[in-house]
């Protein structure tokens, strides 16, 4: 079944080409119809309560058989040929000034496809909430929201996990799960050198910044995983891109991708909504200003419809957090600064730009963290703007804490050097540069500064990749060398990336080591090795004890999947059913009312040795509350550090 997927990709992007479409830009607009397809039908279903596997298995067979049928007509009806012929000749003209660049941006996918397919989602954010919904709604039959200590699986955007959640049902493992990073990476790529096309680059120009994309640290680690912030950044690239035509020439297929791509990036994550509104004031903006005057309102219309539009493509799922929370977009507060001021935009800006002078070399690391706490002195540590302390870290393989270095100078000096450079398409690129400049400065202003934000910024390292390769092409026009030297030194600097990934390293792909399942399962573990014990007995328990539904009592950021794993429930529908218990927050809320007790209860333990929820610690804030795991009479059957396990006697 997991070819349907796969084919489905090759019929919408086989359309798009018979349309006329340029091969880069069918595969962009089949990747947008086919997330749209994936949102729309995961809401319809779930309606229903019908997300299983007949459903899920149904509706990709009907869309393989459209599309394909799709394409065999249009063959048969128009003269395919001269298109074909075309395509053909644009790839091969392309390649014989671009194939240095595309062998190396070819090496990066093909390592990281490699490390996706082998290891299983370990990210810890995917361990506590990423795959945990995608588990949670495979049991439940729908997405609808559901008691759990760990709110993020209700109110952070689902579209990401949509997708994984039909690949698990039609794969009954999570092992295709990585893909969605992996192929959203490869769109990232192309969505740049299309961006380049916009700003008039030549070939090798936009080549380059396919290559400077590739090679983002960051964007290698990230790629072979499941976490979403690639996935975010392709479609905020989409948005950026259509944006970028429809501003120029307004023709309603621009309009509708670029509605869709902003719809989608909402979807995806909460942080598309700062980067779409700076992209879109901005560049929307200066079109206005710069339209003919008798056009200016009708461009303002059409604008104002786009973002309207992609708002409704979001209604489902903001619909279900206004129920719940009382918001639209998110129930957690600790995100955002508790205060705005030039000092905290100021602070925020030096303390997001030193994430990514870390290096490998602990000395130089030293230094400029010490330079950044000497030029903020309080605002450092300044807890209304700040989620986590600011420490000195030592993790620059870490998909959580990895800089981009070499890039982010790179951006510095393209922007230093940009206003002293004569270059082509003058307006578009200022307006672009002020948009990405807008965004970067609304993020400062409104997320509080976290340790683990360099991710987050992805979007905004992939949107200069085009700016660095026009500066690039303006410069080193004359010397072509130069641009290969340039992506030779990029490629070279991500080779550590690509092998010393710390959650998922290439090392044991050349040893064989990651071929027996007990290493594939160690491998969840990866980055909280020693639960991994304790988990595993925990799971002998409860399939033991042949228990319908077993209850779990967590802490906010424990890890669940691994249980649903380890219980062979990750993917499909059976028992044992998994059940949170004893939930505090608001999601307590859609609770059955006087439900019986689950058979059996798994409960995290604080490392402290407490109790677990009598003081909660939640973002570095500890709140009291009563203990609600179930305080009657019980018979303990597993007591470790991190895990306790018990039968409720009382009813």
């Amino acid at each position: 079944m997991m070819i349907l997927p796969f084919t489905s990709v090759c019929g919408i992007t086989g359309l798009c080409l018979l349309q006329r479409a340029e091969l880069r830009a069918s595969l962009v607009r089949s990747y947008l119809i086919l997330f749209l397809l994936i949102a729309s039908s995961t809401e319809l279903l779930s309606q229903f309560n019908a997300i299983t596997d007949s459903a899920i298995g149904f509706l990709w067979i009907a869309v393989t058989a459209l599309t394909l049928t799709g394409v065999v007509l249009l063959t048969v009806r128009h003269d395919s040929k001269p298109l074909l012929i075309a395509q053909w000749q644009t790839l091969t003209d392309g390649g014989r000034h671009t194939r240095p660049f595309l062998l190396m941006i070819a090496g990066v996918l093909s390592i990281t496809l490699a490390l996706a397919l082998a290891y299983p989602p370990n990210n810890w954010d995917s361990m506590t909430y990423h795959m945990a919904r995608v588990a949670e709604w495979i049991q439940h039959g729908n997405i609808d929201f559901y008691p759990t200590a760990i709110d993020r699986q209700n109110y952070q955007p689902p579209l990401a996990e949509f997708a994984i959640l039909h690949l698990q049902i039609l794969s009954t493992s999570d092992r295709f799960a990585n893909l969605i990073q992996w192929y959203s990476f490869c769109l990232v790529i192309i969505l740049t050198t299309l961006i380049a096309n916009e700003f008039q680059l030549s070939l090798e120009a936009q080549a380059l910044s396919g290559v400077i994309a590739a090679t983002l640290p960051m964007a290698i680690l990230q790629s072979t995983g499941t976490q979403n912030d690639l996935f975010i950044t392709a479609f905020c690239l989409s948005f950026t891109y259509y944006l970028l035509r429809f501003v120029r020439i307004q023709t309603l297929s621009d309009a509708i991708f670029c509605t869709m791509g902003l719809g989608l990036a909402l979807l995806t994550k909460g942080t598309a909504y700062l980067y779409c509104c700076a992209l879109g004031l901005t560049i929307g903006g200066a079109a206005i200003v710069s339209a003919d005057p008798s056009k200016r309102s009708s461009l303002f219309r059409n604008l104002a419809l786009i973002a309207l539009t992609a708002l409704v493509l979001n209604a489902g799922h903001l619909s279900r957090n206004f129920a719940l929370y009382g918001h639209p977009l998110s129930t957690a507060g600790d995100y955002k600064n508790e205060e705005i001021s030039m000092t905290v935009v100021l602070s925020n800006i030096l303390r997001n730009g030193a994430l990514h002078l870390e290096t490998p070399f602990h000395k130089m690391d030293s230094y400029s963290f010490r330079v950044v706490g000497r030029l903020l002195g309080d605002h450092l540590n300044n807890p209304k703007t700040t989620m986590s302390s600011t420490t000195e870290t030592r993790e620059p393989f870490h998909e959580d804490y990895a800089g981009n270095v070499v890039h982010f100078m790179l951006i510095a000096g393209t922007l230093l050097a940009l206003p002293f450079v004569r270059i082509v398409n003058r307006r578009t690129i200022y307006s672009y540069t002020g948009a990405l400049l807008f965004a970067a400065l609304l993020y400062c202003s409104i997320l509080k500064w976290q340790p683990w934000a360099s991710r987050l910024q992805t979007p905004l390292f992939m949107l200069s990749a085009p700016l660095i390769a026009a500066l690039c092409e303006r410069l080193c026009s004359c010397y072509r060398q130069v641009v290969v030297g340039l992506a030779l030194m990029l490629f070279a600097s991500s080779i550590p990336f690509l092998i010393l990934n710390k959650t998922r390293p290439f090392a044991p792909l050349t040893e064989g080591a990651m071929i027996s399942q007990d290493d594939r399962v160690r491998s969840y573990f990866i980055n909280h090795g020693e639960i991994y014990a304790d988990y595993q007995a925990a799971a002998k328990i409860i399939l033991a004890s042949g228990a319908e539904e077993v209850g779990l009592c967590l802490q906010y950021d424990d890890y669940e999947y691994p249980l649903w794993v380890l219980a062979g429930r990750s993917a499909r529908r059976g028992t044992p059913r998994f059940r949170h218990i004893g939930v505090v927050d608001l999601s307590a809320a859609t609770e059955t009312p006087n439900r019986p007790l689950p058979g059996l209860v798994v409960s995290t333990k604080r490392y402290d040795g407490g109790s677990l929820h009598g003081k909660n610690l939640i973002r570095g804030r500890e709140r009291e509350v009563l203990d609600p795991c179930l305080p009657g009479e019980h018979t303990l059957l597993f007591d470790s550090v991190t895990l306790r396990i018990w039968k409720p006697l009382t009813p």
